[in-house]
């Protein structure tokens, strides 16, 4: 095995083309990455086009599609997949990217299992296959949640269940802490090659850490101008590896006064209330986020008004994509402004306790059920303002499953 060192990429990735074999979970494996169905051979792996030198037997894009139809001599890929463009998923972020998720059994000494904590350790306390953006594991195998009256799981299941020719191509490219500073490593770690791939949808959500950190005040939140300089920096990469024909949907920064003025008051699984944690993390100096999870009112409102200075960029650099002298040429750009108030609100209207939405472990990170509703909330949004970054509906679904089954599963 071939031990690649760097961001975002796989430990176990024998023939080096950033997707590791199935049996290969953690460590950066196939949770995160479509699996790759034969590492021994780098010309074969999810999202690739080109069959290369590869026969009409060979899978050579990992989407559990192969062989030729007797009658018509024509290979399956042709028949079931050529007349729908693909759109593989190519998911850049941070920890709600990666799903961090610390199950509230931990917090206590008889919750802890070697089995269990080498498992979580393994994927760096993320649940990238139970992910909003890349989900795939069926859900009982995921963090509990209520999920009241939701369906869909993640943007990943959706553009399968679109196209099934997508099915494997996905990348969680999410890591704990990533802010727009360090995010150009998890841009270059994201494995597209314009001559021989599909085109890909991005979403790119740093959604929290360029104004979250463990200090009082605002003094470490980026600065609007290094925020620009550095998505800039990394829009234009992107546009030097998708193929022509991507998307990339930036997603905002949360108004994160969400958090407090859900959490505050309820019992923490420890016993004291969440505001004492906060309080306590904050005395620390070891809060993710001094700005919000902060019973100071003022501080929690300039930290959304430095969020929203950010999201100015991007509304800014949307525009620019949009001009006739966008300086990037092998993908269009849509701003989404994820509204984390309107999807707790809409939950509690179906039923559900707002607090459903937060990890119980942080009072921070979104849960399994925030994960599944905000997957519906961007999905929403892509359909009606996007159409275009999740390609048409494939009118031969169902003599796929009819042939293929689940396609080799995950």
């Amino acid at each position: 095995v071939k031990l690649r060192v760097g961001v975002g990429v796989s430990v176990s990735d024998s023939d080096g083309d950033a997707f590791a074999p199935a049996k290969d979970r953690g460590l950066r494996g196939s949770h995160w990455r479509g699996a790759d169905c034969a590492d021994a051979d780098a010309s074969i792996y999810p999202g690739r086009r080109d069959a290369g030198a590869h026969g009409v037997a060979v899978d050579h894009d990992c989407n559990g599609i192969s062989g030729a139809d007797a009658a018509s001599g024509k290979s399956y890929e042709e028949l079931y997949c050529a007349g729908t463009p693909r759109r593989g998923l190519i998911h850049i972020g941070d920890s709600a990217t990666a799903h961090f998720h610390l199950p509230p059994q931990w917090l206590s000494k008889n919750g802890w299992g070697l089995r269990n904590v080498l498992s979580d350790a393994e994927d760096e306390l993320d649940q990238p296959a139970c992910a909003w953006g890349t989900g795939h594991k069926n859900a009982s195998q995921c963090p509990y949640s209520p999920a009241k009256n939701l369906t869909g799981m993640s943007i990943t299941e959706m553009l399968w269940r679109r196209n099934r020719c997508n099915h494997r191509d996905f990348q969680n490219v999410g890591v704990n802490g990533a802010r727009s500073t360090a995010s150009m490593a998890l841009v270059e770690s994201a494995a597209r090659d314009q001559a021989t791939d599909h085109p890909a949808l991005v979403i790119f959500s740093l959604i929290g850490n360029d104004v979250c950190n463990g200090h009082p005040g605002t003094s470490r939140m980026t600065p609007p101008d290094v925020f620009e300089k550095n998505v800039r920096a990394q829009l234009d990469a992107l546009d030097a590896k998708l193929p022509a024909g991507s998307a990339v949907v930036a997603v905002g920064l949360v108004d994160g006064r969400v958090l407090w003025n859900t959490m505050h008051a309820r019992q923490h699984p420890v016993g004291a209330s969440y505001e004492e944690v906060y309080g306590y993390l904050n005395c620390n100096t070891c809060n993710p986020c001094h700005g919000w999870l902060n019973k100071n009112e003022t501080l929690r409102n300039a930290t959304t008004a430095w969020a929203h200075t950010l999201n100015a960029v991007y509304t800014k650099l949307e525009a620019e994509a949009a001009s006739p002298a966008s300086p990037w040429r092998n993908f269009d750009m849509k701003f989404f402004d994820p509204d984390w108030a309107g999807l707790i609100a809409q939950y509690v209207a179906r039923g559900g306790d707002a607090a459903d939405c937060i990890e119980p472990s942080d009072g921070f990170h979104p849960s399994q059920t925030g994960n599944e509703a905000f997957a519906m909330q961007l999905w929403s949004f892509l359909e009606t303002e996007f159409p275009a970054a999740i390609g048409e509906v494939n009118a031969h679904n169902a003599a796929i499953e009819k042939r293929f089954g689940d396609q080799g599963g995950y």
